[in-house]
């Protein structure tokens, strides 16, 4: 079936004719596994292509997929409420430039404006409530988010470049009992900025799962954890390790607004970041009388500095985050920070830092190193 599918359905992989409906054919056929072979330049697709379940989608790790100018869509995503789901391998490549621009950032003249202007506000246009308590992906709107995944239980991401994607590399809702790891982030400067460019975004009902060795870096969360966003759920039991990134906006980002985030690890992280290392946050509904919980988080073994901020981000009196953030309107019990190494050259913001209102007292500190040639960075201060 395999071979008269291929011979049916000509994959060109010449990187101008399209290789869309020749994919799709193989995913929807009777193998479990499907083997692309390594084209001849790159595939290239013009749509969505969806994958279900008990498949695996091979690629070698090198063989280059694009998405054709002007196709406005994710590459891949799951059919509905899949099992036992992988993808293995692949230069993802979403081709930013030619598709519409980030949604959620308005176009701003001059270096002399902040570039994240009028951003709020157009989140509150795209992130409605409908959407954020949606029970899966909305793929009718669009984000610019280069892979999605919603509802599947049992699933492998593995061997995976991600490559300039107008938004997210990958988002994640609804995922039981997944494993993320191997993979690279190659994003360019964004189109039109470089913002709200995420790693791996993983939303309500995220849960028993592993995200290990990620590299490259990212213009905003590499990964985020935010069971607030899109889909409302609580996001638990998850280990984080193997990062290693420099001049990265941010390694892991907890966000909570009226869920939770609990039974967390995250370690070996290795990098430089421009924002903040590790952010607990609430952001969303700020004022509303909730506090974002955190619970059972441990943060350990890392080796951490500041990167200077990028020259596009830049106006006078920038604010500099604090390489671990604990924002207002959280609340963070049996957290632990510890084992950590800093080696300061950009500038000597606290280690630590909590804005007013946030509830830091099951917060626990061990082992920390810090060596700075800019000043000398307290351990705590304010954000």
């Amino acid at each position: 079936m395999y071979t008269e599918t291929m011979m049916n359905y000509k994959l060109y992989g010449n990187g101008i004719d399209d290789d869309t409906f020749a994919i799709q054919t193989l995913l929807d056929g009777a193998e479990n596994v499907i083997r692309l072979p390594k084209p001849q330049k790159n595939y290239l697709i013009s749509a969505t292509l969806e994958i279900g379940s008990n498949k695996t989608l091979v690629l070698e790790k090198d063989a280059v997929i694009r998405l054709a100018d002007h196709s406005d869509c994710l590459m891949l995503k799951n059919k509905a409420d899949g099992e036992n789901i992988a993808l293995i391998g692949g230069i993802w490549d979403m081709n930013n430039l030619n598709q519409k621009p980030n949604p959620v950032v308005r176009k701003v003249e001059g270096d002399r404006l902040d570039i994240y202007a009028g951003n709020a506000e157009c989140e509150a246009e795209i992130f409605d409530e409908k959407i954020r308590t949606a029970t899966r992906f909305n793929d009718g709107v669009y984000f610019g988010f280069l892979m999605a995944f919603s509802g599947v239980k049992g699933l492998t991401v593995k061997d995976v470049t991600f490559k300039d994607p107008v938004t997210y590399g990958c988002w994640f809702g609804r995922v039981d009992t997944f494993t993320v790891e191997n993979i690279v982030f190659d994003y360019n400067d964004g189109n039109p900025y470089p913002v709200n460019m995420d790693g791996l975004h993983f939303h309500g009902h995220c849960r028993n799962g592993v995200i290990r060795n990620l590299s490259g870096a990212c213009y905003d969360d590499m990964v985020a954890l935010s069971s607030d966003e899109f889909i409302e759920g609580d996001i638990e039991n998850v280990l984080v390790e193997n990062i290693e990134t420099y001049g990265c906006h941010s390694a892991v980002r907890l966000l909570a607004v009226n869920r939770c985030v609990r039974n967390v690890t995250i370690r070996n992280i290795k990098g430089t970041f421009y924002q903040y290392c590790v952010g607990f946050t609430k952001y969303y509904a700020m004022g509303n009388g909730t506090y974002g919980r955190f619970e059972n988080i441990a943060v350990e073994h890392c080796e951490v500095s500041k990167a200077p901020m990028l020259k596009k981000y830049k106006k006078d009196a920038s604010h500099r985050y604090p390489l671990f953030y604990f924002q207002t309107e959280t609340k963070s019990e049996n957290v632990t920070i510890k084992d950590i190494v800093r080696n300061e050259t950009d500038c000597a913001v606290p280690l630590i830092g909590v804005e007013d209102g946030a509830d830091i007292g099951g917060v626990t500190v061990e082992n920390v190193t810090q060596n700075s040639a800019v000043g000398a960075p307290e351990l705590f201060g304010k954000a």
